[in-house]
């Protein structure tokens, strides 16, 4: 059983769509194979898709035989992730169902009821609900949310203008922050922007 996933693994091209999206393909939009998927699975010369592979590991690319472009394999799992984690942080002040794999992950209680059953109150005084579809408990977010949305803004104006190489006291200066609360905030960013580079990097 082992060998025949080694095999498998050994004869995956590039990596499957996640979730219905595939990143790999010519990136060139005067090309004709512009953003056509690869077949993932195969080697050699049997592959008839206008890809081909060059490098190995983190060097690996696929190149368009109509246009000649070199494009990095990427992780369609560890691109959709970001972008997923990204799209969380900025959603809006509502409450959705915490599990990821349900499709009410993309509804909100505010906006979609219907898909939810209330469970009254919870010890703090916040609504309760279940998901329909998930069985998940969660509990209404609070009008706190809006100071926490508004930190998370923050956030992003003072990651935005660090990897744009502003200096810190301009930075102070447009943001309002002090010294000690800027440098709260680097140490906050730091690891996620660190965790961030890392996935982007994975295949």
């Amino acid at each position: 059983m082992s060998n025949a996933l080694s095999n498998q693994t050994k004869k995956l091209r590039v990596p499957f769509p996640f979730k219905g999206f595939q990143f790999n393909g010519c990136k060139n939009p005067a090309c004709r194979n512009f953003m056509v998927p690869p077949i993932c699975e195969g080697h050699g010369n049997s592959i008839k898709d206008g890809y081909a592979l060059t490098g190995k590991g983190r060097e690996r690319a696929i190149r368009c035989k109509y246009c000649n472009t070199h494009t990095i394999v990427k992780s369609n799992k560890a691109i959709i992730e970001e972008f997923e984690r990204q799209a969380n942080y900025l959603r809006d002040n509502q409450t959705f169902c915490s599990n990821h794999e349900c499709d009410n992950y993309h509804y909100s209680v505010e906006l979609h009821p219907k898909r939810y059953h209330s469970k009254g109150k919870g010890t703090s005084g916040n609504k309760r609900f279940t998901c329909k579809l998930c069985r998940k408990s969660i509990t209404q977010k609070t009008k706190r949310c809006f100071q926490e949305r508004l930190y998370g803004a923050q956030d992003k104006s003072v990651f935005s203008l660090l990897v744009n190489n502003t200096a810190l006291n301009k930075i102070m200066l447009h943001t309002g922050l002090t010294p000690n609360a800027l440098y709260k905030k680097i140490d906050f960013i730091q690891p996620s922007a660190y965790a961030s580079s890392q996935n982007a990097k994975k295949v």
